[in-house]
Parts: structure tokens; sequence; C-alpha cells
């Protein structure tokens, strides 16, 4: 006699097959029967035959569209999730897989998944989901600043380089900035993590980018340059023409002494004490803040790419948050979509 979970799992399973294998729209009722299959089905092997009927539905030749509906997503979405639970990790991989193949893009749960889920397949495995992260960057760069995300891409890597295979490289300052550029272009817009919008980029002429260099004379880093040629007027780089809107680092700290009601001139402690290795009257560029944390471009920090850093600023500290105005510019600005 079958216990009342048994008959329940046949009774969904049945009806599923009932209702998706039709070729029937999706209708609520039909979502709803998805919901109670995950609800009410515990994800041990007991779910997996209902998990493989759904997966050669969706992999048939009305998965297409049933993929088109607007709960269909969705449905893949859960679907993914659940393989992963009863660890069919070769279904897994192709839902995953399918769902960038419609979406172009891959929520954050998603991705992590899809690393998980390759890991468990093997290096070849962990190849593609490297190629589709690679894309999924391109369209929404600022995924890889999330740490667990960066942290999976990078150990997928070194799994391909151990097994000797090639894996894409990581996307450069510059490609992450170009994808960011692009998307915006795409939108007609951009927005602010602070809020602020933007519209209508005005690019620096090209005969004054030429000549423009960093205060105190330094080179334009390659990612600023990149920018400027997009749009010189939505960050406030310059007071007037290109005369940067630059203090000296003691100023800066300065300034915020005296909003606690201090003295000035304890910018110039603060300097020596909290930023390492540089001296008080080092020109520095406030840039719109990331949260509560103050951001400025530290100018005497250039590395061996030519990009200057963007430190922030909490408290009375400063500490380096990006390597490079490029990477600043990824975690601040998104398109207008």
């Amino acid at each position: 006699m079958l216990s009342s979970g048994a008959r329940h799992r046949k009774t969904v399973r049945a009806t599923l097959l009932e209702h998706l294998g039709s070729g029937k729209p999706l209708t609520a009722e039909g979502y709803r029967l998805l919901l109670a299959t995950y609800e009410n089905v515990k994800p041990d092997k007991q779910l997996a035959p209902v998990l493989d009927d759904l997966v050669g539905i969706i992999e048939g030749p009305r998965g297409r569209a049933l993929l088109k509906q607007s709960s269909g997503l969705g449905v893949l979405s859960r679907l993914a999730r659940q393989l992963v639970q009863v660890q069919r990790w070769e279904s897994a991989m192709r839902m995953h897989e399918l769902y960038f193949a419609y979406q172009k893009s891959l929520p954050i749960d998603l991705t992590r998944s899809l690393f998980l889920v390759a890991n468990r397949i093997g290096p070849e495995a962990l190849a593609r989901a490297l190629v589709i992260h690679e894309r999924v960057l391109k369209r929404r760069p600022a995924m890889d600043d999330i740490t667990p995300i960066k942290i999976a891409a990078t150990r997928a890597r070194k799994t391909l380089a151990a097994a000797g295979l090639k894996a894409p490289g990581p996307p450069s300052v510059g490609n992450k900035l170009g994808a960011l550029i692009a998307a915006i272009q795409a939108s007609g817009g951009a927005r602010g993590k602070d809020g602020q919008r933007f519209a209508k980029p005005k690019p620096l002429p090209a005969a004054a980018l030429k000549k423009l260099t960093l205060p105190g004379g330094k080179a334009l880093s390659p990612s600023i340059a990149q920018w400027l040629a997009f749009d010189a007027s939505w960050l406030p780089l310059f007071s007037k023409g290109t005369a940067w809107n630059s203090v000296t680092l003691a100023e800066f700290l300065g300034a915020y002494a005296v909003s606690l009601g201090r003295s000035a001139a304890l910018g110039v402690d603060y300097a020596k004490a909290h930023v390492d290795g540089t001296q008080p009257k080092t020109p520095v560029v406030v840039l719109p803040p990331l949260g509560k944390q103050d951001q400025l471009l530290v100018i005497d920090r250039v590395g061996k790419d030519g990009e200057v850093p963007v430190y922030a600023r909490r408290g009375e500290t400063i500490f380096l948050k990006h390597r490079s105005f490029g990477e600043y510019l990824v975690g601040y600005l998104r398109s207008s979509t």
C-alpha cells in the first residue's frame, strides 16, 4: 500500500505529465501544481523522477513554447535549483545553459550554482561555465565584484590550468568599462548607486583629451582616458574646462575634521597617520560616494598598468577600495535599464 507521500508524488507526476505534456499554455493552475511539486515533495531521490519528467518536457519539442511564457523562466530557475539538490548534475548543467540561452544572463544564485554543478561534472563543464560567466560579465560587469562568484571563477580557472585546459581570461579593466559604456549607450542613460541619473554624455574633445594630464602632471590612466572619451560631464572631475576639481589629501581630511568641530590642521596628522607612504600634499580627486564611504583618486599611487587607484574614507581612515578608476565606475554606475 502506498504511503500518503508516495501517493502525492504519483498524483503530482501524473498531473504534471498530463498538463505540461498537452502543450497547453502554462496557466496559473499549472504553475500552482509546479509550486506544489517543490513545496510538498522533499528534495531527495524520490523527487528525481518528477524532475526528470520536467526536464524531458522542457527539452522536448513543446519546451520552447513553455519557456517563452512569462513564468517559463521562473519554472526553469526552480527546476535547475532542485536538480542541484537531488544531484542530477548533468541535467542541472543543461538547465543553467538553457536559462542563459533564453535570458542572455544569469541571476546571482544561478551563477553560483552553475560553478558548483560544473565542478561536480569536471573540467570540460567548468570551461563551459567560464564561457557563460564571461558573457554574463559583458552585460553585468558588476557581477565580478561579488566575492563568492569571483572566488568560484578563480578556482575554476585554476582547476582547468591543472588539467592542462585553457580557460577564458578574466575581463580586463578596459573590457569591463567598455561593456558598461556599451550598456549605457544601448539603454540611453545611466544611474549611480547614490540615485543620480545621467543622460546625454558629453565626451571630451579628442584634442583636449590628448593634452590632458592628471593633477601634478602624471599621464592619464587608461580607464580615465577611456571614460573621458565617452563622457566628461556626469562626474565632478573638473572645476572649469579641463581644470581638475582636486584638493590635497590634507585639505580633504582637514574638511572632515572641520565637520566634526575640530581644526582643519588635523588633516595633515590624519594623512600621515592613516595613509601609509602618501604625502599630505598629494593631490586627490573626490568622486561620488559608494554607500557611506567617500571615494577619491589618490594621484601618487600609479600602478604598473598606468591605473590610478581609488581609496575610500571611513572616519579618519583611508584605505584602498578599487585598483583603478574603471573598477570604481563599474561599481558606481549602471545602465538605465
